[in-house]
């Protein structure tokens, strides 16, 4: 997740995505982890793969939020 993260700060977004996701892999659980992909995921153009991780990962409205922010 943390290198994920890093990738994401540099904008390299096809790094971050891959790393991001086997982060989530690792551990589906996680609801940190699958932000961090869902927002890496939007940042990317990839929305519509975007969103269905948000709102597991935070709930419908905050999900909407983040992608009309993003």
């Amino acid at each position: 997740d943390s290198l994920g993260q890093f990738y994401a700060e540099q904008g390299r977004w096809n790094e971050a995505v891959q790393t991001l996701n086997q982060a989530m892999l690792n551990d589906p659980s996680d609801k940190t982890y699958r932000f961090h992909y869902a927002i890496a995921l939007a940042k990317s153009g990839q929305i519509e793969q975007a969103r269905p991780h948000l709102i597991e990962a935070v709930g419908p409205a905050a999900a909407h939020y983040n992608i009309g922010l993003i």
